[in-house]
This record gives C-alpha cells, structure tokens and sequence, in this order.
C-alpha cells in the first residue's frame, strides 16, 4: 500500500474525501456535512478516511483540496469583491493557509 493520495472537496452542504492508490482505485470515502466554520466539516472528513486507513496513513504522499464552496460564492457573487490592484508575481502578497496535521 505505497503512494496513497487523498483528495478533498469542499461543497455548499457536504465535504467529500476519497483516498485514491496509485493505480487510482478507491480504498477509502467519507461524506461529513460542511460547517459555517469550513475546516471543522473538513477535518471530520479527513479524519474519517485516515481512520480507515488506520496504519496505512503513513503511506499518504499527496493531500489534494477543491472546494466548490468558494466557487459558488464567486460564481453567485457572494462575499468580498476583489480589489482592483494587479499583484501577479508578487509572492509577499500570498497568504499561507493554515496547516492540517494528519497525526
């Protein structure tokens, strides 16, 4: 059980996460309501296919996330509109997320 990856999305009502080995079969699924709070419904998620993994988590080499959540707000035109100043190349301008440990 070498080379696992876990893809995550994030959707309006519910977090999806799948556990995918490297000829890309299914091994693990879990479906968790998604929260006001994004990262709670996320983590219960991933806490859900790492718990069924059980000691095969160590075999995780990629965390992928999408989230339709975000999507549909800016396709809906919900939230803060973005501003008008162009910052391509700018790294100093990227915001580091916040890191979710899988131990």
């Amino acid at each position: 059980m070498a080379d696992l990856r876990i893809g995550i999305d994030v959707g309006g009502t519910n977090t999806d996460a799948v556990v995918l080995d490297a000829d890309g079969r299914v091994i693990a699924k879990a479906k968790r309501p998604t929260t006001p709070e994004v990262t709670e419904g996320l983590r219960a998620a991933l806490d859900a296919v790492l718990a069924e993994l059980g000691n095969g988590r160590e075999h995780v080499t990629r965390v992928m996330l999408g989230t339709t959540h975000a999507t549909n707000a800016i396709l809906e035109r919900r939230g803060p509109r973005p501003g008008g100043r162009g910052t391509a190349g700018r790294a100093r301008h990227h915001r580091r997320a916040p890191a979710l440990r899988l131990a």
